[in-house]
Formats: structure tokens, C-alpha cells, sequence
């Protein structure tokens, strides 16, 4: 198995910038999705079919993702209808089978050389996902040209993806998960009473939340969720610099469940602004969280979110993000049904996907 950044020299790499909405994808990949896992029986894998890129929605990067093992035949007699197999949406899915269908069919989508600098989960939204797709030697497409690559790619792309710029890669040895020096997200927020439907799939609603609507305190007009912004910003402030995130991921599951992930991350900038494209109001409805770091765990921005609004509703202490960062764990202070607090080490809410966007990926080399 090669490595995943193993781009070959000769190789016409081109680096694509893609936005999508998220909404209806399961995520930048999927394990034995359509067109990134050959079909039933397996030919023999090639280096180009073993790539898939790194894993995170805003969360972390990884190597290669194996192929699920096939499913055991059916016992005679069972007497069963037979389902088909679910197809599985994701963008890299879907670029794939596109730049397939402009190669003729001479390369088939799990053969090409694609990688994407963030696997973002399911749900989660991006402006500047970086994807470079490269060719082995002696094969091109449209001779390399980044803007024939880019204006076909649309043409045939579905509505919600689309390649916003393409340009050569830099360097010949330059990949988009290696060579990245950071990345940039958003996480919106939805304070007001009752939240904007027309928002509903871009934005976290606070007052109609499960875990934390029933405990929100609305203000004195009853038009939004009232927020301790003081206490977010010490906890923001707190949460920036360089340190062991264990107890801001979530824990792999399937086939990924035992990989081993350096925790230590450098968040360099927590800012809190204003939506630009809410309605204006003082003290804002909608805000945003704006997160620049050299890399992410996974779902370690949704945690971290999470952890800032419950200490903005005062679930949630400075102190207990502190111990949190410092000790790898959660130690906090929860009020329980009968008025008595104990003491529990479950993690604030994760925050939902649809309120995360990828913005940018940052890199040293000019692209």
C-alpha cells in the first residue's frame, strides 16, 4: 500500500478549490461509496485505488481508508426479498464519476489519483475545500489546462458542488494534505426567538435545540437566546494556542476504531463576529465562530463550539474548560433533577454539522 501523499513527479497535478452544500452529501468520502471502491468481484488494486484522503470535518487527517469486507451471500430459503444496496452520496463520489465521464471511461472513477485536504462529516458545508487530482505518467486530461478542467467539471457537476478556481500544483512534490499549513472554519449560530427558517440548514438554532433549547434564557422581548459573551471569550481565549484536545474529539467507529491520532493541535485564532449575511440587530441574532488552526481532530470544532455556547448558558465553567484542556478529561459541576449537583465527566454538546462551513485551507507555497 502506498502512502497517500505519494503524488508521482511526472504527474499534471491540478488543485481544484470546491464548494459545496453539504446538506445531501455523506460527507468529502465514505468507505465503499460509489465510484471510490471498485465494484463486486474486486480486480486487482492499483495504487490510485487505494487512496482516499484524511478524515475530518474540520477534524483531523488520516491515512488511507481500507474497503468494507464484502457482505456473506444470503442463506437459501430464507424466503427474504433481497435489498439493493444503499448508494452513498459524497462529493468525492461525485467529482470522481465526473472527471471519469470527461476521461471517456479510459480511467474508472476509483482509478484516479484524487485527494481532498479535509474528509468533512456528513452534513458539514465548505467554500474552499482544496482537492488535487493528478495522473500517472504517459496519461492527461484536456492537457492539463486547469480552466477547460474547471468550466467541464461544472457543466457536469450536480447543483450543489461546484469547482469555484483551478491552477497548476505549485511544485512537483506538492500535496494538499502534507503541504497545508492551516485551515480556516466557521461555525454559525442561530440566537433568535423564534430562529430563521430561511437559515435553517446553515445555522446551529439555538431556542429549538434538544439537548440545550429547553434551557435557554430568552430575552426580556422574547426575541433571542440570551448568551454570556464575557464568559466566551475567556473560555475562547483559554481554548487558544497549542495543546492535548483529547477531551475536545470524538472516538473513531468501524474500521477506523483503532487508529492512533496525535491530540495536540495549535488553535491560533477563536474570533466571535457577527453573521454578515443575517438581519442586522444589537446585540446580534447570528454569530459566528471563526476558527484558523494548523489542524483539527475529529469533530474537535463541533466540541469545541459546543463547550463555548454551554459556557455562554452558564452549563459550562471557564474553570472546567481549563481542567478539560489540562487533563485530557471532563470534570464538571451538573444540576440534577432533585436540586443536588454531582459531578460527571460527560462532555458538553457536540455541535450539529449543518452549522459548519470549511472556508479556506492555508498554504506556505503561493497558489
Amino acid at each position: 500500500m502506498t502512502d497517500e501523499s505519494a503524488v508521482p513527479a511526472a504527474a499534471p497535478a491540478v488543485l481544484l478549490t470546491v464548494a459545496y452544500d453539504g446538506t445531501d452529501f455523506n460527507g468529502w468520502t465514505a468507505r465503499g461509496g460509489p465510484h471510490t471502491t471498485p465494484p463486486t468481484p474486486l480486480p486487482t488494486p492499483t495504487d490510485a485505488a487505494i487512496n482516499q484522503g484524511d478524515v475530518c470535518d474540520g477534524n483531523g487527517s488520516g491515512g488511507p481508508s481500507p474497503s468494507p469486507s464484502p457482505s456473506p451471500p444470503p442463506t437459501p430459503g430464507q424466503g427474504k426479498k433481497q435489498r439493493r444496496p444503499k448508494m452513498i452520496r459524497t462529493v468525492e463520489g461525485e467529482l470522481r464519476r465526473c472527471v471519469s465521464q470527461l476521461c471517456g471511461g479510459r480511467v474508472q472513477p476509483w482509478e484516479l489519483l484524487m485527494w481532498g485536504a479535509s474528509r468533512t462529516d456528513a452534513g458539514v458545508h465548505a467554500r474552499g475545500q482544496m482537492v488535487q487530482l493528478g495522473f500517472g505518467e504517459g496519461f492527461s486530461l484536456m492537457d492539463g489546462d486547469p480552466q477547460r478542467i474547471r468550466r467541464s467539471l461544472n457543466a457536469l457537476l450536480p447543483e450543489d458542488v461546484r469547482v469555484a478556481r483551478a491552477t497548476r500544483a505549485p511544485r512537483a512534490d506538492f500535496h494538499v494534505t502534507s503541504s497545508a499549513a492551516g485551515k480556516e472554519y466557521r461555525y454559525t449560530l442561530d440566537l433568535g426567538v423564534p430562529p430563521d427558517p430561511l437559515s435553517r440548514r446553515y445555522r446551529w438554532a439555538i431556542s429549538e435545540d434538544r439537548a440545550l433549547g429547553k434551557q435557554c434564557s430568552i430575552s426580556d422581548d422574547g426575541t433571542r437566546v440570551l448568551v454570556d459573551w464575557d464568559a466566551v471569550g475567556k473560555a475562547a481565549e483559554a481554548l487558544t494556542g497549542t495543546h492535548d484536545f483529547s477531551a475536545f474529539r470524538s472516538a473513531y467507529s468501524g474500521v477506523e476504531r483503532d487508529r492512533v491520532v496525535d491530540p495536540v493541535c495549535t488553535v491560533s485564532q477563536i474570533a466571535i463576529v457577527p453573521d454578515p449575511s443575517g438581519h442586522h440587530s444589537d446585540p446580534p441574532n447570528s454569530v459566528q465562530f471563526v476558527f484558523h488552526g494548523n489542524r483539527f481532530l475529529y469533530k474537535m470544532i463541533r466540541r469545541l463550539v459546543g463547550a463555548l455556547v454551554e459556557v455562554g448558558m452558564h452549563r459550562c465553567t471557564v474553570d472546567e474548560v481549563r481542567h478539560a484542556l489540562e487533563n485530557a478529561v471532563w470534570k464538571r459541576q451538573v444540576a440534577r433533577g432533585d436540586g443536588r449537583v454531582a459531578t460527571s465527566a460527560n462532555p458538553p454538546v457536540c455541535a450539529p454539522p449543518h452549522g459548519l462551513v470549511l472556508e479556506q485551507v492555508f498554504y506556505d507555497d503561493a497558489i
